[in-house]
């Protein structure tokens, strides 16, 4: 028997075991490998059944998407060839009485053309959105109040345009017979108050924004793809998180009540930024529209400043608990997100209403069995309108 070999192999296996047993540090990376994928994977499946639905899920109620037949008819109307069919197909349509032909918003394709270029971000050729503020204050739940702002809004993503108009709280309007309990004429700002859920005199559901959105479809042809709705109090807080703006103002700006807003650039906290953007009484209604724009404009230049990124959980929140719109969570951030990096200030075409379009005037509104100033308007408004949101 040879000592050597058996000692050579009783060495030789006690190795081989000492190889085979873990040291204590590759146990502890090995147990802390395990706990990290548990970690992800309960993450990750916690994502996939809470939050993934919570951020795809829309905030508010979503405004009807059908074609309505009334919109097939006047698409066909202008699409006839022959003054027969035309005619034919007019006297089947009901619209504004006031208007010389049934007003329907039709982009030409080769209008948002340029070289063949792809939408940016992914996103479809434009969106047509419509932006309320209502003159309610706290109330959270939007159950009632009038459209003190109202603005119609077509972004672009092909030319990288953000064209706007503001519609003018004043101007008169009409549903279409059975659609709402309250007699028409009435103003537009009305429109929206009669779709809440404190009033409930619309037919169509949903909220003060679905029945303004229909009002605006029928009168101007425009139909509005999705909607937000703020009141006093958000703009206040929106603006104060952003840490206030900075404005230029072409004029000075005085008011007994809202206070006095010099000539030139200052900084706004959210309360003098909606003070300014309220003024009118020394002015008109056409002035105060012109001062939200620049409150506008200055709010997106300031949301472009690289500092914002920080701020976006908190402004998504401020979003998600206290405006209404149609939009998800996750919408309303990769939105953000495109119209920030890739839109400049002055991609932003904002226009507003002259004379040339709408004519002040007196109304007797039935709802309120008075004579009320209003603003009157016909084709040229409706022109304006399309003409504004094409970019032309």
């Amino acid at each position: 028997m040879d000592i050597n070999q058996d000692t050579t192999k009783i060495s030789v296996d006690i190795n081989n075991q000492k190889g085979t047993k873990k040291s204590p540090g590759r146990r502890i990376l090995y147990y802390f490998a395990v706990a990290l994928m548990t970690v992800i994977i309960l993450l990750l499946l916690g994502y996939l059944i809470f939050l993934r639905p919570m951020m795809t899920k829309p905030i508010s109620a979503k405004l009807s998407d059908d074609l309505s037949p009334i919109k097939t008819q006047i698409a066909a109307y202008y699409e006839a060839e022959e003054e027969a069919e035309k005619e034919e197909i007019l006297s089947q349509i009901e619209f504004p009485e006031h208007l010389e032909e049934p007003p329907i918003f039709l982009p030409a394709e080769e209008e948002t053309d340029s070289g063949g270029n792809p939408p940016v971000c992914g996103m479809p050729r434009d969106m047509v959105f419509l932006l309320i503020g209502t003159d309610s204050k706290k109330d959270w739940t939007y159950s009632s109040g009038l459209a003190d702002v109202i603005r119609l809004i077509r972004i672009d993503f092909v030319k990288k345009q953000i064209n706007m108009i503001a519609l003018p709280r004043d101007m008169i309007v009409e549903f279409p017979e059975g659609r709402t309990t309250m007699e028409s004429p009435m103003k537009i700002n009305q429109a929206y108050s009669l779709g809440t859920s404190g009033v409930q005199k619309y037919a169509g559901g949903g909220n003060g924004a679905n029945s303004l959105a229909e009002a605006i479809d029928y009168n101007f042809g425009v139909k509005a793809e999705h909607y937000m709705v703020v009141n006093f109090q958000f703009v206040i807080n929106i603006i104060d998180a952003v840490g206030g703006l900075n404005v230029y103002l072409p004029q000075a700006v005085e008011d007994d009540y809202f206070g006095y807003f010099p000539v030139g650039q200052q900084y706004l906290d959210g309360q003098s930024a909606l003070d300014l953007m309220r003024i009118r009484m020394k002015y008109n209604d056409d002035f105060r529209v012109g001062n939200q724009t620049i409150v506008l404009k200055s709010m997106f230049a300031r949301m472009k400043n690289p500092d914002m990124f920080l701020k976006i959980p908190t402004l998504v929140r401020q979003f998600k608990d206290h405006v209404l719109t149609d939009l998800s969570a996750e919408e309303l951030i990769n939105l953000g997100n495109c119209v920030l990096k890739e839109f400049s200030t002055e991609d932003i075409n904002a226009k507003q209403f002259t004379r040339e379009h709408i004519q002040g005037g007196r109304e007797l509104i039935p709802s309120m069995n008075l004579y009320l100033f209003v603003y009157k308007w016909g084709d040229e408004a409706v022109k304006f309108i399309h003409d504004t949101l094409k970019g032309e």
